[in-house]
């Protein structure tokens, strides 16, 4: 965990009520909601219980679970889920540039649902095209111009 334990607290009470957007994968969720996520019912539970700290929507990225990559967008009146076909290799960086991508999106305007749909399918587009850098065994994005229109 990159977050210190005592960081929790101001993260959960300062910093989600002012949020419009949250954006855990599944272990950070666990973490943030104190519940273990095992099903689609653990999940709906976490994002409650996330939501309940104050932020306008939780975006929990589902990337960590097997089968497709499917991000569930809870808030509003709505719970929306976002699948794509969970790409074969080991990507580092995906949730940051999904999380940067709604971030675009919603700045030109759009509303945060069609954000994330907007966000999901380019980072899914990138991952189509990413290259392998460095020597290590993960991948990380490498990102064209021509490829990456937002």
């Amino acid at each position: 965990m990159l977050l210190q334990p005592a960081a929790l607290d101001s993260l959960k009470n300062k910093l989600f009520p002012l949020a419009l957007v949250v954006t855990p994968n599944i272990p950070e969720a666990e973490v943030l909601s104190g519940l273990s996520i095992k099903s689609e019912q653990n999940m709906n539970f976490a994002a409650g219980k996330l939501l309940d700290l104050g932020p306008t929507f939780v975006l929990i990225k589902g990337g960590h679970r097997n089968g497709s990559a499917t991000d569930t967008l809870y808030g509003g009146k709505t719970v929306l889920s976002f699948s794509t076909i969970r790409r074969k290799n080991d990507f580092h960086g995906t949730g940051c540039v999904l999380s940067s991508a709604i971030a675009v999106f919603i700045a030109r305007g759009f509303a945060v649902e069609k954000a994330v749909e907007k966000a999901k399918l380019f980072v899914d587009t990138l991952l189509k095209t990413a290259e392998p850098v460095g020597k290590g065994k993960t991948k990380y994005f490498q990102m064209q111009s021509a490829n990456c229109k937002l």
